[in-house]
């Protein structure tokens, strides 16, 4: 994985559209993490692994994973297997390679079909993520729970350490019996 910096924007004309050929605008993509992918609409072996991987990845953000969304930039004009989008459940949006080209970047000697990208809320790729690299799913995780929250997944030990606390604050809890406690919400 590697962190982009500077950071880049998402092109406000980036030309998107959605499976019908409506216009999708990058601003719609805001207010939202999202782990991108890039392939065609035959989805190879290649593309089928990036799906599936960032799949794994979110849900091992658990109940965390309803804040990232996963996006498949198809490459080219065709619609995909309706099966295959059910199986993945991510949004497939179409955009010309050409287009993306102003926006993410392979790393050198890769094509952008070998990588996922993850996206900020703001609509900034921040990070690149050579994703045939499967054995290192629990490191990834870590550094987007990282990059998200400003935590680590503690069932994945250390991983990065954020500048702020290691896991989820904990609310104060208040003793009420021997063994017992409630937790105390100041909300």
């Amino acid at each position: 994985s590697e962190l982009i910096t500077p950071m880049r924007e998402m092109p406000a004309d980036l030309p998107i559209t959605d499976l019908d050929g409506d216009p999708v605008t990058a601003q719609s993509l805001h207010n939202q993490w999202l782990l991108v992918t890039v392939g065609a609409s035959s989805c190879d072996d290649r593309c089928s692994k990036n799906l599936v991987l960032m799949r794994q990845l979110r849900e091992t953000l658990g109940r965390e994973k309803g804040r990232i969304d996963k996006i498949w930039l198809v490459s080219d004009a065709q619609r995909p297997a309706a099966a295959l989008l059910e199986a993945t459940g991510a949004t497939a949006l179409h955009v010309t390679p050409a287009a993306l080209s102003a926006w993410l970047a392979p790393a050198s000697g890769h094509a952008l079909e070998d990588h996922l990208y993850v996206v900020d809320p703001m609509g900034q790729w921040m990070m690149l993520v050579l994703s045939r690299r499967y054995s290192t799913l629990p490191a990834l995780a870590s550094v987007i729970a990282c990059l998200m929250f400003g935590v680590t997944v503690p069932a994945f030990g250390d991983g990065i350490k954020p500048l702020g606390p290691r896991i989820l604050p904990r609310r104060p809890t208040v003793p009420i019996m021997s063994g017992l406690a409630i937790t105390v919400s100041n909300s």
